[in-house]
């Protein structure tokens, strides 16, 4: 997704593609007409005054997805994550624009600023229609809605509205705060998927789904919400929708850390829907995979300890080898140069803890003529 989409914050780099491939199925899903329809009529119009009968007017159906992108001289820029034109119904053709523009920002942590980037983003798009001969003298301009779907966890705090970023004392006090939103710009709609009671979400809604997927605690839910969501989609002409989802899902419960093999196979997936069998199914998959994971960390655990006890053991052998070969030097050195000196040898003797070291120190207590001599030479190499 554009903007500030979800975040990667620091992951690794399979969590990387794991959010790469969520903000695609994502995209996707809200990338078709039915989901933007279920949006604006299941959730948006109850931010907005008379907002039910106003969007009950669109035409969904004939909606088009506009180019993000805004091409300046030496600049790309992106107007928005998704825009959508809805014309209204019963328009002559001659009534080129009096549809809706819809703008859409994907976000998974709290932008303080939205309500600057949504106007800047509105004004940029009314400048190229200006510009490209859309808008002449005495037209009206395009009505434009912007909404932000947020799944972040924090409950979204930014202010909706330009005029919020002002400090309240600064502003006129004759002025009516606004609870609508008007359509230049200048405000937006949130769609915070973690604020709603899951119990009241709207019937047969694409949204819905999407909010209690969102919602779900990996393996006390997934099962349940799972089984809802094919049972709302299981229908010829949602194939395209269901595909989407079905791979959202299963980045999902990756991203909550939840390790099983995926369902990927619609047709299988139908079957075991047919059968009664698709929740049983996900769970005793996601068992079976937690209960390998945990056969393979036990495993794991068991060959870290032989290892370690290994090591101990190479440890242990190879201290006793060092601690014979000073007891031999010890007896060479007393032979040579009595016990009195052999003792002080000893002391030395036990800091050394290479072979090669101390096949060095016999071949000195040979060659030296005096224990002091032999002292000297071992103090100054060790």
């Amino acid at each position: 997704m554009a903007t500030e989409t979800i975040a990667n914050n620091g992951q690794e780099p399979d969590s990387e593609n794991a959010r790469a491939r969520h903000d695609q199925a994502y995209k996707a899903i809200f990338g078709l007409w039915l989901a933007l329809r279920h949006l604006m009529l299941g959730f948006a119009a109850k931010s907005i005054e008379g907002g039910a009968e106003w969007l009950e007017r669109l035409d969904f159906e004939r909606a088009d997805r506009l180019s993000t992108e805004e091409i300046t001289p030496g600049l790309i820029r992106r107007l928005s994550d998704m825009v959508w034109r809805v014309p209204f119904r019963g328009v002559d053709g001659q009534k080129e624009f009096l549809y809706l523009v819809v703008l859409m920002e994907f976000q998974s942590r709290v932008d303080r600023f939205m309500a600057f980037r949504v106007q800047s983003a509105v004004m940029r798009l009314y400048e190229g229609l200006r510009k490209g001969g859309g808008v002449r003298s005495g037209d009206w301009v395009v009505p434009v809605l912007a909404v932000v779907v947020y799944n972040g966890k924090p409950r979204w705090t930014a202010p909706t509205r330009m005029g919020d970023l002002v400090r309240p004392e600064a502003r006129p006090a004759a002025v009516p705060p606004r609870h609508s939103p008007t359509f230049t710009g200048d405000s937006y709609i949130v769609i915070d998927v973690g604020q709603y009671n899951v119990d009241e979400l709207p019937q047969d809604n694409v949204v819905s789904v999407v909010i209690r997927t969102e919602q779900m605690d990996g393996l006390e839910s997934a099962g349940k919400v799972f089984e809802e969501a094919w049972r709302q989609l299981d229908r010829p002409e949602l194939k395209d929708l269901r595909e989407h989802y079905l791979a959202w899902f299963n980045v999902v419960l990756e991203l909550q850390g939840v390790k099983w093999k995926a369902l990927e196979d619609p047709m299988e997936i139908a079957r075991l829907a047919e059968a009664g069998e698709l929740r049983t199914t996900l769970e005793e998959r996601v068992q079976a995979r937690d209960a390998a994971l945990r056969a393979e960390v036990r495993e794991e655990v068991r060959e870290k300890a032989r290892k370690e006890a290994r090591e101990e053991a190479r440890k242990v052998a190879r201290e006793e080898r060092l601690e014979a070969q000073r007891e031999l030097l010890k007896g060479l050195a007393q032979n040579r140069f009595g016990a009195e000196m052999a003792g002080d040898l000893v002391q030395h003797l036990a800091a050394i803890t290479e072979f090669k070291q101390l096949l060095s120190v016999g071949d000195w207590i040979l060659a030296c003529t005096s224990g002091s001599e032999l002292l000297d030479r071992v103090k100054a190499e060790f």
